[in-house]
């Protein structure tokens, strides 16, 4: 058994809490809320649709809408659907609830084709039913979260966390849970090895030996494991000495040690293994994400076209130089190509950049760290609106159409970054470069160089047709948010 596999089964036991808590009463509502809305629609559409309010309900209906009920309170469980909503995006869980809705929708109406009653089930009142309970569960998913947003945004119903290994890791998470007290986490302690990472504001433990005893004495909900795998007899001692106290236990890996163990599992000779050079989008999946993308940029270029056309001309008479800038970059496999931009800098842009990172010791030095600067002397008046709505990028289009990039996947980067990647430059090198990627929906230009990279191979490991739409749909907020642009 290896360290993560072992660590998930030390922690499985430890997972449930001993009373009944906020989240158990949330999640017992909600059920509630999926049956009630699952059976009343499906009850209202077939009388209004098919029977009329003159007349009961035929037993096919009745039984399609008996199943998906039953499904619903039993089955919903397994897709996630009622896992605890801290710390999670709304997009996602809603994306959830309808997903494991469309799956009860459609046993459903096999089920009744299986029993030869298909036939007779109104094409309308499925496609009605479907609609409307879909629509409804999203709603109570929308009013509930943001009711919770604001309970917890003012100090209620938030859970207690103790956060061992205090490190950049542990510090990044404590300060998440400063930012968003909405989400309804508290820091109330941590363990640091070494007192120099004290921080002043909760206490701070330097033995492991006092762990559960604070934990039971301030009743905390959760204990946060941000260890790297290395520390794995540290997590296993941990473990051991909170067995039985009514806290849960979780283990938040860096992002370095997620990537290497969030591949492809299987089993050889009944022992589980991980393949740590597979890539999820080769063979029938990487031909499908080929033709969405090629598809949607064709459909985009058509459509945009008026809007391009004019931000070309806003270029062209803002100042001297061609409309469009193509930059060499790097593409999967290890291939060049030029990538399209609308020009947003001045045609002299590479003297006047070394000139300043001659001259002043802190552009270089962010330069050296992101290969970006927030204040930009080269960047045109037009250019900063381009770029900080994203706009510019729309020549890129062509570059998805050509094949060169996808809508979704890495960023694409220059020749001198490929040493700032390390090993990982292999996963970069297994995929297309994208328009969007993980990284720009987790904070464009806010996240750090290093984290770039991490969700660069964080997305090539776990690619899937629905993390792709997931980010399309993520891109959009981000970018009329313009959270992160410069």
């Amino acid at each position: 058994m290896n360290p993560a596999q072992a660590i998930s089964a030390e922690l499985a036991p430890l997972s449930t809490r001993k009373r009944f808590n906020s989240g158990d009463k949330r999640r017992f509502v909600t059920r509630i809320l999926d049956v009630a809305i699952i059976a009343i629609t499906g009850y209202i559409s077939a009388k209004s649709m098919v029977h009329g309010w003159a007349h009961d309900i035929t037993a096919v209906y009745r039984f399609s809408i008996l199943f998906c009920a039953f499904f619903a309170f039993t089955a919903f469980d397994y897709f996630g659907v009622y896992q605890s909503w801290r710390g999670r995006g709304l997009a996602a869980m809603c994306a959830q609830a309808i997903g494991a809705w469309l799956t009860a929708w459609l046993g459903a109406l096999f089920a009744a084709f299986l029993v030869h009653q298909s036939g007779s089930i109104s094409r309308a009142w499925a496609l009605s039913w479907l609609a409307s309970a879909g629509l409804l569960i999203v709603l109570d998913r929308v009013v509930i979260y943001f009711a919770l947003r604001a309970v917890r945004g003012h100090g209620f119903n938030t859970k207690t966390v103790f956060i061992v290994g205090y490190g950049s890791h542990g510090q990044d998470f404590h300060q998440k849970t400063v930012s968003a007290p909405a989400m309804g986490y508290k820091v109330v302690g941590y363990f640091a090895e070494d007192k120099r990472d004290a921080h002043g504001a909760v206490p701070c433990l330097v033995s492991l030996d006092e762990v559960r005893a604070f934990v039971v004495a301030n009743r905390v909900d959760e204990v946060w494991l941000t260890l790297p795998l290395a520390a794995y007899n540290d997590m296993e001692r941990i473990v051991a000495q909170l067995r039985g106290a009514p806290a849960e236990i979780r283990w938040i890996p860096d992002p370095a040690t997620a990537n290497f163990i969030s591949h492809r599992t299987g089993e050889t000779f009944g022992q589980l293994t991980i393949d740590l050079n597979h890539m999820p989008a080769p063979g029938v999946q990487g031909l499908f994400k080929e033709l969405f993308d090629r598809s949607l940029a064709a459909a985009m270029l058509l459509a945009l076209s008026p809007v391009m056309l004019g931000l070309a001309l806003a270029v062209r008479l803002s100042s001297p130089g061609p409309v469009f800038y193509g930059h060499k970059r790097l593409g999967a496999n290890g291939e060049h190509f030029k990538v399209y931009k609308f020009r947003s800098m001045v045609m002299d842009s590479q003297r006047i950049l070394e000139e300043l990172l001659a001259n002043d010791p802190q552009a270089r030095a962010e330069w050296d760290a992101d290969h970006k600067l927030k204040n930009d002397p080269r960047i045109t008046g037009i250019g900063r609106i381009l770029r900080a709505t994203s706009l510019d990028e729309l020549p890129q289009l062509y570059n998805v159409l050509r094949g060169d990039m996808s809508l979704v996947g890495p960023r694409p980067i220059v020749d001198d970054e490929v040493h700032k990647y390390g090993s990982a430059i292999q996963y970069y090198y297994a995929a297309r470069p994208g328009m969007t990627g993980l990284w720009q929906v987790s904070g464009r230009n806010d996240v750090t160089y290093n984290s770039r990279v991490n969700l660069d191979c964080r997305y090539v490991t776990s690619w899937s047709p629905w993390q792709d739409m997931k980010i399309l749909w993520r891109t959009v907020g981000v970018v009329f948010g313009r959270r992160g642009a410069y």
